[in-house]
């Protein structure tokens, strides 16, 4: 009997042994820290830099946050930030005089420094001012090469299909729009554009070939036209017109042609877009060609058929303002089609929805321009 209760013993004070030595163990475990869990799981994501590729297809690194923005052509990027609500982020931007409209709605754009455009970039002082990403058209490839070579955050850009001028204008700004985390808004914005492009596109489709308004498109002179590889020679098609210069050369967005050229065509309409020249600058555009002795005969010439197309982010039928250029074509050639459209509400539902703000009298001045002789516009019809 004394024998088992000492084997009963010695078992009680075994387990009450291995029970405390349990509990210290793990005690101990839990006190001294493993050595994964020192390191962050999420290392990666605390980074303050990631990597971008540009729409020439390299991949450069750029801040989290982007702060400072420097833009060096006209190819969209300041169009696209400020549609966005971001264009507080351009810290520097090639010559602004043409965004007379622009200017008024955000006054800063006037003073941003001008480090100069395409090839001709400063590309020294454009280093001082040390900016988080340099917007870069892909035609400066002189200047893209030189800060390439000095390591700058350089984004190409500004690249244009030759197949669709729109697929470079979409992908600019679906990029674009990532970088600041704007992808709703962007989204907002195709779909407000394909509403009214579609509606332009249900209306002329029905136009018989041989009742399409004849049109061209000129630039910078009363001779330099844009064919249809840009987007403000499509714009005629899209509005149910035809585009003369359309197959005058293939292998540029625009160029001279002569006059005579013109002349053979004979035009039943002018669309004359604020490119380099701008506002009053263009006002008398009409007279020249009136003028001109070369242009005799032309029947535009007598109905004044001559438009400048009103800019506000961006020319009407170009980047931003695609679908109001659009529409402005479509209505000034067909008005029957769209007598039931005020395009003046339908600017006014572009800007203060995108960019919150209310058109006034004193907008419309800096937005519309009449051509000396010429007819205007029907904006408020």
């Amino acid at each position: 009997m004394k024998n088992i209760k000492k084997v009963l013993i010695l078992l009680l004070i075994v387990t009450m042994s291995s029970t405390l030595l349990a509990a210290c163990g793990a005690k101990s475990t839990e006190s001294v820290p493993n050595a994964t869990e020192s390191i962050p799981t999420n290392a990666a994501s605390t980074s303050t830099e990631r990597e971008v590729t540009d729409l020439a297809g390299n991949t450069i690194k750029v801040p989290n946050e982007i702060k400072s923005v420097s833009i060096t052509s006209w190819k969209g990027a300041l169009e696209i930030f400020t549609l966005l609500g971001h264009e507080d982020l351009v810290a520097s931007m090639a010559d602004t005089s043409r965004y007379i409209w622009l200017r008024r709605i955000y006054p800063n754009l006037a003073t941003v420094p001008d480090f100069g455009s395409f090839n001709d970039v400063n590309v020294e002082e454009l280093m001082k001012a040390n900016p988080d990403i340099i917007f870069s058209a892909e035609n400066a490839s002189a200047a893209n090469k030189k800060m390439q070579s000095l390591g700058l955050p350089l984004y190409v850009d500004g690249v244009t299909s030759k197949g669709d001028p729109y697929e470079g204008r979409d992908a600019q700004l679906k990029a674009i729009a990532d970088l600041v985390g704007e992808k709703e808004k962007a989204q907002a914005y195709l779909a407000w554009e394909k509403k009214w492009l579609d509606e332009v596109a249900k209306r002329v489709k029905d136009i018989p070939q041989s009742e399409r308004k004849k049109v061209l498109v000129l630039r910078n002179s009363t001779t330099e036209v844009f064919n249809e590889m840009n987007i403000l020679g499509l714009a005629v098609s899209m509005a149910g017109g035809i585009n003369v210069a359309k197959d005058a050369f293939s292998d540029r967005f625009y160029n001279e042609v002569s006059a005579e050229e013109i002349v053979g065509w004979n035009p039943d309409y002018v669309f004359q877009f604020q490119v380099g020249s701008a506002g009053e600058q263009l006002t008398t555009r009409f007279d020249e060609m009136k003028n001109d002795t070369r242009f005799k005969g032309m029947s535009v010439l007598d109905s004044g058929n001559f438009y400048i197309m009103p800019t506000g982010l961006s020319p009407w039928g170009g980047k931003m303002e695609t679908a109001l250029g659009v529409l402005t074509m479509a209505k000034t050639m067909y008005p029957d089609k769209f007598s039931d459209i005020n395009i003046s509400e339908v600017a006014q539902d572009f800007y203060s929805t995108f960019l919150n703000h209310k058109l006034d009298d004193e907008d419309w001045k800096l937005l519309l321009y009449t051509a000396n002789g010429a007819n205007k516009l029907p904006i408020n019809e």
